[in-house]
């Protein structure tokens, strides 16, 4: 298989072919599977992306395809052909043509993209890995002094316009009015009636009869006899 790479598009890159048999003539008319691969670093590195076209030679055998416009096939470690950081490595161009128009894929060799286009590297060039920071650079000589002028204080502006007094807002609802509190005026409610106390006429119950007192009409004990006194009738000293 003869092929060029005629041009690069804003978001694509236009392929043209031509398939030959193995006897060197055309394969014309005929609809034919194309499976394209993006490899980075080197031809058997990294599978970057990978996408099939499913497309048909003309009278000549030859066919054209835009790269990046294909059916994805989920391989690759980009999401999408749009997020290839083309500016990374070196990148490699690989073709797979099944003739039968199914997925029978043969390997029609690797190619280095030497050239890389320059929309697509300005979309990804800004999504590069920010590189390290570099040592900081000796602080340099301190400058002279420059010798300003000082300038004139601007006169002051005018003074701006009040602005509107904002509308007074809506007066709120009136509360509702509390419970009437009691009438402290109002007397209140009338105490029990305590016990009826002891009838201070009634009599107290009757004493109990004390002991029967002497007999002050029985005669006491007869007295002991007194001394006999002295005769009167003996003179004295």
């Amino acid at each position: 298989m003869f092929f060029t790479l005629i041009s690069f598009a804003q978001r694509g890159v236009n392929y043209q072919g031509v398939l030959r048999d193995s006897d060197g003539s055309e394969l014309v008319d005929q609809d034919i599977s194309v499976r394209i691969s993006i490899i980075s670093g080197t031809p058997t590195g990294t599978l970057t992306w990978e996408e099939t076209h499913s497309v048909s030679t003309n009278q000549f055998g030859l066919f054209q395809l835009e790269i990046g416009k294909g059916i994805t096939t989920g391989n690759g470690s980009a999401g999408s052909f749009a997020a290839i950081n083309w500016g990374l490595s070196s990148h490699f161009l690989k073709v797979e043509v099944d003739e039968a128009g199914g997925t029978s894929f043969s390997d029609f060799g690797t190619t280095e993209l030497i050239a890389v286009p320059y929309a697509l590297y300005a979309e990804s060039a800004g999504n590069g890995p920010i590189g390290a920071t570099g040592p900081t650079g000796l602080t340099g000589a301190t400058g002279p002094t420059g010798v300003g002028l000082t300038g004139a204080t601007g006169a002051t502006g005018p003074t701006g316009n009040t602005g509107l007094t904002g509308s007074t807002g809506p007066t709120g609802n009136t509360g509702l009015t509390g419970p009437t509190g009691a009438d402290s005026t109002a007397p209140g409610p009338t105490g029990l009636t305590g016990p009826t106390g002891a009838d201070s006429t009634v009599p107290g119950p009757t004493g109990l009869t004390g002991p029967t007192g002497a007999d002050s009409t029985v005669p006491g004990p007869t007295g002991l006899t007194g001394p006999t006194g002295a005769d009167s009738t003996v003179p004295g000293p």
